[in-house]
């Protein structure tokens, strides 16, 4: 059955109006992201910076960058049935005492870098509600420098957050790096899920490691990461 846009906005309006339990205002309206070129924006962030606070910003099926909420109240959710891949992490940071953030239907993977790869989600330094609903966070595989194998990324980071849901999410750790070619330590496999200083609720979720890298045995001494 088609859904018009305009009704398939307002029930999504209504339905995130249902979640939000303390939202500083009801939504406003809805800012549509699309790959190809169909919505007002072919990026997340572009739409997050357009939006005001209490808007939606939904996403349509496509691979975006990675993106920032910082300081507002917003829901960037994924569009009914839709297939949404951030290639980079996203940070949802310094949300308001009684501001909100929904982030919902989402994967991420956090960027490769040397020593220790990119988070897929990290939530930092929220005095607001921060939900995270059924997304998928990885951190990025590890990448050497010129004596170790780098670490993978944690799936998830969160830090000095007071209010901090997680539903029927999945936060898996990067694998960390290693090959038994190069003469190297193998890295270290990120955490799922990495918490300091933060009130966070988890509900049904399922975190995983990610495996430790090889090491070249022909070497003394070299020894293959923690997974």
């Amino acid at each position: 059955m088609h859904v018009p846009h305009a009704a398939l906005a307002r029930a999504l309006v209504a339905t995130v109006a249902a979640l939000v339990l303390q939202a500083p205002a009801p939504a406003q309206a809805v800012h549509y992201v699309d790959a190809t070129g169909n919505g007002a924006f072919v990026d997340v962030q572009s739409a997050v910076d357009a939006a005001a606070d209490g808007d939606v910003v939904l996403v349509r099926s496509g691979t975006y960058p990675g993106f920032a909420v910082d300081g507002r109240s917003l829901s960037v959710v994924a569009d009914a049935g839709a297939d949404v891949r951030i290639a980079g992490t996203i940070t949802v940071r310094n949300t308001p005492a009684g501001g909100f953030v929904l982030v919902a239907d989402l994967a991420s993977e956090g960027a490769v870098a040397q020593v220790v790869s990119r988070p897929g989600l990290e939530v930092l330094d929220n005095a607001g509600h921060v939900r995270v609903q059924g997304c998928a966070a990885k951190g990025g595989q590890g990448w050497p420098d010129l004596f170790n194998g780098g670490d993978g990324g944690p799936g998830a980071v969160v830090t000095n957050s007071l209010r901090a849901a997680f539903v029927r999410c999945t936060l898996t750790g990067g694998i960390g790096y290693g090959t038994a070619l190069f003469g190297v330590h193998g890295g270290d496999g990120g955490a799922g899920l990495v918490e300091q200083g933060s009130a966070l609720a988890l509900y049904d979720c399922a975190m995983k490691g990610g495996a430790g890298g090889d090491a070249d045995y022909n070497y003394a001494g070299h020894t293959a990461g923690d997974g």
